[in-house]
């Protein structure tokens, strides 16, 4: 799995999805004021990373075993978001159970500077990721306390199966 249904990476496809989102957010930050576009378009990010993760879950059951962990099934996906070099990450624990890792360069989080989208880049983005897996499956838990978007020198991703804690 290196590509969407579409044959886009996810950097291209979040990237084209920016596009769009930043004219709808100056728009309705004009008709709305910028506190209620910014609870508009998080609330419509959560909505979609909830769907995508149900999408994502069925797909990568149908490829691989039933008896396969959570975190082994989400980690195969997450494969996907590295496509191309689009994050480096730093590996610190991977089992049954956990994945815990550091993001240490987000081409996400520079794309979205590029693109003078630095202030909702968080909820294009790292919004998504709470939101994702809870669509992917209720036990998969994911704390983080720093992301690249907010200004830290990494991302820290900590997964978990809920059943297992």
């Amino acid at each position: 799995m290196s590509k969407l249904d579409n044959n886009i990476s996810i950097l291209e496809k979040r990237k084209l999805q920016a596009e769009v989102a930043k004219s709808i957010f100056e728009e309705m930050k004009t008709e709305l004021g910028e506190n209620k576009a910014k609870k508009i378009l998080k609330n419509a990010i959560i909505k979609n990373a909830i769907d995508e993760g149900k999408k994502f879950r069925k797909n990568i059951d149908g490829q691989t075993k039933d008896n396969e962990t959570v975190i082994k099934k989400f980690a195969d996906v997450f494969e996907l978001w590295k496509t191309g070099g689009a994050l480096e990450i730093e590996e610190i624990k991977k089992n049954d159970d956990e994945y815990h890792f550091n993001v240490t360069r987000c081409k996400y989080a520079e794309m979205y500077n590029e693109m003078g989208l630095k202030d909702i880049g968080q909820l294009l983005s790292c919004n998504r990721d709470y939101n994702f897996s809870v669509g992917f499956d209720k036990n998969l838990i994911l704390e983080r306390k720093k992301t690249i978007m907010e200004g830290h020198s990494c991302c820290t991703f900590r997964y978990s199966n809920k059943e297992k804690t």
